[in-house]
């Protein structure tokens, strides 16, 4: 084989490694969807970059610096006219600032991307608010019962946020009797939340993981009440150490005795609860499809389906996911 050749496809191969291999210690985008011209992408471990917020009709341009010089790298998509929602498109790089960028179609407050500089590609949503969280793991009463696992609260004003407050203790007689991640329902798929690494310290843990192919659990290193709090819009994380001692007003035991009952009768939800309550049906693609507010609440579901029922009091939450089989008479 001819020596120049060899030499040739070396340098080929070195050449496609390190450029596979490159990492951005910051990305920025900019472009006429990016409302104020240009924001920062926050960073992520795992070579990922993430943007979540308002996105306009028009144009979003990845580059590696703050504004436009003549060391600005651009991350454009591999091919034309490829939209920032999608379930990853492959991008390249240039400095020619004339060439095409991601397109977003139309405005809206939802949109979630990531940029992932291993696998160099951009995979993009419009996010939905999930709809119930869970907290369960070795060191929670419940154990690994997802069935049994107590619910996280939302926030009445930001749906993306949820907290939860409660005893985590190292419980020898549970399979990882410290660790314990996060249920999108109360079963252990499709959806859970989970630390970048194993057995991250909960007390410092900042950013969480949708859906952990090693399934990442966070740890405990001493026993007590905690404060936890999740953002799944923006991926945050963050926890408050209370003491050994139970803060006033959160036993477990209290806020599930006065926390609103849901049951079904044929075409009926009903729930009952200590006050008023406040009750929202939604079907599974997240949307609201009824809703009532009283002392107790009786609302009729027509169609066939399953549905997520939640119901909040001053006194506690619940969430249910109830299966309708029956078509209500007209």
């Amino acid at each position: 084989m001819n020596k120049t050749y060899i030499i040739s496809l070396f340098t080929a191969i070195v050449s496609h490694n390190l450029v596979c291999a490159q990492t951005y210690d910051e990305l920025w985008i900019t472009g006429s969807a990016v409302p104020g011209g240009l924001q920062k992408l926050e960073k992520f471990p795992d070579n990922e970059f993430k943007f979540a917020g308002k996105l306009v009709d028009g144009e979003v341009k990845i580059i590696n610096t703050e504004g436009v010089n003549e060391n600005t790298v651009y991350l454009k998509p591999r091919y034309v006219d490829s939209n920032i929602v999608s379930n990853g498109l492959a991008y390249t790089t240039s400095t020619d600032g004339s060439d095409p960028g991601w397109v977003v179609l139309f405005d809206d407050e939802r949109y979630k991307f990531t940029v992932n500089t291993s696998t160099r590609k951009v995979s993009g949503e419009l996010f939905s608010p999930w709809l119930e969280l869970y907290i369960a793991g070795g060191c929670v009463e419940c154990g690994w019962d997802a069935g049994k696992a107590p619910a996280l609260i939302q926030d009445e004003n930001n749906p993306y946020i949820w907290t939860w407050t409660g005893e985590l203790k190292n419980r020898p007689e549970n399979v990882e009797p410290k660790r314990f991640k996060i249920l999108g329902q109360n079963d252990w798929s499709p959806k859970s939340l989970h630390p970048y690494t194993q057995d991250e310290p909960v007390e410092t843990s900042t950013q969480l993981m949708i859906n952990c192919p090693d399934d990442y659990k966070w740890a405990i290193d001493k026993d007590g009440y905690y404060r936890i709090s999740v953002d799944i819009f923006f991926q945050s994380f963050s926890c408050e150490y209370l003491g050994t001692e139970e803060p006033t007003g959160i036993s477990s035991a209290q806020q599930e005795s006065s926390a609103p009952v849901i049951t079904l009768h044929g075409n009926d939800v009903i729930v009952k609860g200590n006050g008023r309550i406040t009750v929202d049906v939604f079907n599974m693609s997240g949307l609201r499809v009824a809703g009532k507010t009283g002392q107790e609440v009786t609302i009729s579901i027509p169609e066939k389906g399953m549905y997520i029922i939640k119901a909040a009091g001053k006194n506690g939450s619940a969430v249910r996911k109830v299966i309708n089989t029956k078509h209500q008479k007209q």
